[in-house]
């Protein structure tokens, strides 16, 4: 089961998910305009979040450190 089944979805700010997937502000936001990391949700005014689930998922797509793909 997924760990936002049967929850309500927690949204995370930019700090939150740099800290999460150790990438910076500029590496996420080239990432999303390329389309290879999850779009933000737009909250208003010039706050975003991202969906727990969907920077869960990119990171499980993606191959372990050191091993191969």
């Amino acid at each position: 089961m997924d760990a936002t089944e049967g929850s309500e979805e927690r949204l995370l700010r930019r700090q939150e998910v740099e800290a999460l997937t150790s990438l910076g502000k500029v590496c996420i936001y080239r990432r999303v305009k390329e389309g290879s990391f999850p779009r933000p949700v737009y909250l208003g005014g010039r706050r975003v979040a991202w969906r727990l689930s969907e920077v869960r998922r990119w990171m499980d797509e993606r191959p372990a450190a050191g091993g191969r793909a």
